[in-house]
């Protein structure tokens, strides 16, 4: 037991070693990024994201590019809020993507926002409809998911379906794409601001 509180203590201070090499604070102003008034749930989340993001530049030994406060709050805290793997490899990939050199100019500071917002049947959706195109290297412009595909692949009901469609729209990571063999039928289309959102997030797989 000893030894295991240790260990963690030491993931703990790796983590928070590691976010003040990434972030341009003002003077010494780093203390207790991580842990101080949170509870152990958010802290724990927070963390995963963390270390998900470190390792990686330190598989790759990529050139670290240092970030604003306000940029790794905003990540600390919506990652903190999510329990999913899923979602929180995606937050650790707009970490890694906002301090990593060569992918820095192509990551918006409103990601992680966007992110924050998606449910966990949101993201299902569009990371499956991201990864048939990517891998089939179609035009996202014109290829996308109706509500009767979604519901068929993922097996949703239809007012989970219309809700998840209507948040992308919202969101502006979805066009309302229109099937022209059926005008009548709601559909999802990337928009260029989506297909960027989906790489950035998908840095790490």
């Amino acid at each position: 037991m000893i030894m295991h509180q240790k260990e963690s203590e030491e993931i703990i201070k790796s983590a928070q070693n590691f976010i003040v090499q990434i972030v341009e604070f003002p003077s010494n102003d780093t203390g207790g990024l991580l842990v101080d008034r949170i509870d152990f749930w958010k802290f724990r989340n927070k963390l995963s994201m963390v270390i998900i993001a470190k390792q990686l530049t330190e598989q790759l030994n990529s050139q670290i590019k240092k970030v604003s406060p306000d940029i790794i709050i905003s990540l600390l805290e919506a990652a903190g809020k999510r329990e999913d793997t899923k979602i929180l490899k995606m937050f650790a990939s707009l970490l890694f993507g906002h301090i990593n050199s060569e992918t820095a100019p192509y990551v918006h500071k409103s990601y992680s926002s966007v992110l924050e917002q998606l449910s966990a049947e949101d993201v299902k959706i569009i990371e499956t409809m991201y990864l048939g195109i990517s891998s089939k290297n179609m035009d996202y412009k014109t290829v996308g998911y109706s509500i009767s595909t979604a519901m068929n692949l993922f097996n949703f009901v239809h007012p989970v379906v219309l809700l998840s469609f209507q948040n992308l729209w919202r969101l502006g990571i979805c066009s309302k794409g229109v099937d022209p063999n059926n005008p009548s039928e709601n559909q999802i289309i990337f928009t260029d601001y989506g297909w960027q959102f989906m790489k950035a997030c998908s840095i790490i797989n």
